[in-house]
């Protein structure tokens, strides 16, 4: 039976707590990754970020500015069906 030691990876890649998002998604890209752990300044592992993290952050921001994108639109429609004085 394989074990968890047969199949790992040992060249581990991580970042701290304060990387940046764009960081972290540009590291799985390049280092074709979908996942990376969190390590503290002792490097004891305190998290994961995955692809479906970055997957759900892009989507919740995405919704953000759809949103006040529809709301800046809705005013400029508005502010074009009003008569020239």
């Amino acid at each position: 039976m394989l074990t968890a030691a047969d199949v790992m990876t040992t060249d581990v890649v991580t970042v701290m707590p304060e990387t940046p998002v764009r960081d972290i998604a540009r590291l799985l890209h390049t280092k074709r990754i979908s996942g990376v752990p969190v390590v503290s300044p002792d490097n004891r592992v305190i998290g994961i970020v995955s692809e479906g993290d970055l997957i759900g952050v892009a989507s919740e921001n995405s919704i953000h500015l759809t949103r006040s994108h529809r709301r800046i639109r809705t005013r400029s429609s508005d502010d074009c069906n009003r008569p020239l004085v």
